[in-house]
């Protein structure tokens, strides 16, 4: 790292104090690690779909502080512990979890429009006209000066309590400044923002001190989603470090909607999955560590354009590297400005730094993508937007320094506006295993890619390593869960197209093996036999015991899988025509449950001369139709080819019952236990070069 410990220690100084006050008094407001503080007595209450929470607090003697109806079906409320009790035993709720202060994540420093080319975009227009973008973005912050003048405020509401009527007005400053990034209007003085003029809706969350407790936020989620029609892009400058079951479900459902969320990623010089790196455990940093929102860390940029050669400042780092400060991790999807932007306040204009000013960058990138493409259909809409964002972003392989100072072996590159590029990434996606499933033993992780260009590779990482690629579209890889600790694993695929273009899909499992079953299964391959010589179709036939059970059975021919069947026996149909004459190595792998592996291989010759066209002759001998059948009975049956079988099938009642590759088997069939009345028999035959032939169907009684 190139900062010195005392840059990066002023970098974590309290939000809210201009830069010179902060300089002068870093000894005593160091800030505190990001952490949430329990509400005594206050909660939040999820129901089941279809409860009313009206009568669910009711019942409870209750009085709700928020009602949730349209990102949860829930209320907050303060719930005496007598109360809380019988609550808990209601069984019309989903969870219950505390209420839980939260804070806003800023530290002031300018930032560069220009830095991520929005000058350049001809859908923002950036050129002294007021243009307006027609998006609509929302706030959820301290609220938005509704006077600014430089600012396109068109709705306004507060949810804080309290709140001596601000009707969603910013005293605190953070809001406004977060709004003119996203969105400052285009015109002859102050500022102009990313997607100028766009629609703002400021959504008061956050107090006048720049905290506020979760039940607040999610009311303000809650409202963004009863708005889904018009809000399309939805920015959270603000987080905690801890867990919120409540949160995650209120965003994946307003992301549902088509709301496009971006969230800055703290603060704290910290991954946001924690120090232990693993998602959803108690030192994550939140919204930022949900896989649905667009997470945004910070870079320092001084002179608005790359080659870093714009400086070095204590507070935050060096010119287009991270700023010192700055959550990282391979969570975060995008870097942005967030040194020394320079944006809207209450009344006027001044400098702020942190995430909080990176993650608006983000916001109105977003909104100018859909002021060109069009809103987001649902969750896999968001992800496209996401996607399309991270194919025309610049890496950091542009970004001028050698190092640029991340602190993690994912590169996220800078949100760049310069052009959206006119062929989408691929769309990625991990078909198996189902997300949120609990596996153990060997899992197959299947992925598949499509995109408007060739796709070229697909690979699969685990908690960030690499565990396998493949060069088509499709592609399947086994992972061994007995290796891995029980718990929560996040498994993300890749895929690159022919123009480099990257697209990534995200999910979480969890890994729970038992104890383990170290019997491998006892797998054949039935026919053909080794050393056959065989020409034409011929039928392969494999199967396996284990003493849990099969989940899966294939086979392989010279190495290449051919088939896979998930019972056993299974048969396939190998043309040998295909193949050329000589020696070919048969193998069959069966997987059983805990992931053992059996395998059995067989080798045969092809030889394939002049076609032979003459079809075996087969006849069922004894019994003879019409007989009433004795409980033990033999089945004699005769064939023959001009060159060899090497196959005969009896059915009864149209099903396998058994098969020989003798020209004259005798099965024995116990008939004790078969149904009275008619029943059928037929033998079929099958030559070396595959040509089959039937016999006549007996019908014999019981």
């Amino acid at each position: 790292m190139r900062f010195i410990s005392t840059g990066r220690t002023l970098a974590l100084l309290l939000e809210g104090l201009s830069v010179i006050t902060l300089l002068f008094t870093a000894p005593t407001l160091l800030a505190q690690p990001m952490v949430s503080h329990l509400i005594p007595g206050d909660y939040i209450v999820v129901l089941k779909k279809g409860q009313s929470p009206a009568k669910v607090a009711k019942s409870h003697g209750l009085e709700q502080r928020h009602t949730y109806a349209h990102a949860l079906n829930g209320f907050a409320a303060s719930i005496p512990a007598a109360r809380l009790a019988a609550l808990k035993k209601d069984r019309r709720v989903a969870l219950i979890e505390p209420d839980q202060i939260m804070s806003i994540t800023a530290q002031t420093i300018p930032a560069g429009i220009a830095r991520i080319r929005a000058t350049r975009s001809t859908i923002a227009k950036i050129d002294g006209l007021d243009e307006r973008v027609d998006v609509d973005i929302a706030i959820l912050d301290t609220g938005i000066d509704l006077s600014h003048p430089d600012l396109n405020v068109v709705n306004h509401i507060s949810f804080v309590t309290k709140d001596n009527g601000s009707k969603g007005n910013d005293v605190h400053g953070h809001g406004t400044h977060v709004a003119g990034i996203a969105a400052a209007l285009d015109n002859d003085f102050g500022v102009v923002g990313v997607a100028p003029g766009a629609r703002l809706w400021a959504v008061k969350v956050m107090d006048d001190t720049g905290n506020g407790p979760y039940s607040t936020v999610i009311k303000g989620i809650d409202y963004v989603t009863q708005n889904a029609a018009t809000i399309s892009v939805a920015n959270l400058s603000l987080g905690w470090v801890g867990t919120s079951d409540a949160l995650r479900l209120a965003i994946q459902n307003s992301v549902a909607k088509g709301i496009v969320y971006t969230a800055a990623a703290g603060n704290n010089y910290e991954d946001v999955y924690g120090a232990d790196g693993v998602f959803n455990t108690p030192d994550d940093f939140i919204p930022a560590a949900y896989p649905e929102v667009i997470t945004v860390s910070a870079i320092c940029d001084y002179d608005g354009v790359s080659g870093g050669v714009g400086g070095f400042n204590a507070l935050n780092g060096w010119d287009d590297a991270f700023a010192a400060y700055s959550n990282f991790g391979r969570k975060v999807d995008f870097a942005a400005p967030g040194a020394s932007v320079w944006s809207t306040v209450p009344g006027g204009y001044g400098y702020k730094f942190g995430t909080s000013m990176a993650a608006p960058h983000v916001a109105g990138a977003v909104a100018l993508y859909i002021a060109e493409h069009g809103r987001a259909n649902g969750a896999a809409g968001v992800a496209e937007i996401r996607q399309a964002l991270l194919a025309a972003s610049e890496p950091q392989s542009a970004w001028g320094p050698t190092d640029t100072e991340d602190r993690d072996g994912t590169p996220e590159p800078l949100v760049s506006l310069s052009d959206f590029l006119p062929d989408p990434p691929p769309q990625v996606t991990i078909t198996a295993p189902a997300t949120d499933a609990t596996w153990s033993g060997t899992v197959t992780v299947s992925v598949s890619a499509t995109g408007s260009l060739a796709v070229i590779r697909v690979e699969w990482y685990l908690n960030g390593i690499l565990m396998g690629s493949s060069n088509a579209m499709s592609a399947s890889f086994l992972w061994d869960t007995t290796g891995s600790t029980n718990g929560a694993y996040i498994l993300q695929a890749r895929a690159y197209d022919a123009g480099n273009n990257a697209g990534t899909s995200i999910l979480t499992v969890a890994v729970q093996n038992p104890v383990a079953d170290n019997t491998p299964p006892v797998t054949q391959i039935t026919s053909p036999g080794s050393g056959s010589t065989l020409a034409g179709i011929v039928q392969v036939v494999v199967s396996a015991i284990d003493d849990v059970g099969i989940t899966e059975i294939s086979w392989s021919l010279n190495g290449t899988l051919m088939a896979t069947s998930a019972s056993v026996p299974a048969s396939y149909n190998w043309d040998t025509t295909a193949c050329p004459d000589g020696a070919w190595t048969l193998q069959t792998v069966a997987r059983d449950a805990a992931g053992n592996l059996g395998t059995a291989t067989t080798t045969v010759t092809v030889q394939n001369g002049v076609p032979d066209e003459n079809a075996p002759t087969v006849e069922l001998t004894s019994p003879v139709s019409g007989v009433n059948l004795a409980d033990a009975t033999k089945v004699y049956v005769s064939a023959s080819d001009n060159v060899a079988v090497t196959r005969v099938v009896l059915l009864v009642d149209g099903k396998l019952f058994a098969a020989s590759t003798q020209s004259a088997p005798v099965f024995d069939w116990n008939t004790s236990k078969l149904a009275p009345g008619a029943h059928t028999l037929q033998a079929t035959a099958v030559d070396a070069a595959g040509n089959l032939t039937r016999s006549t169907v007996l019908t014999v009684y019981k």
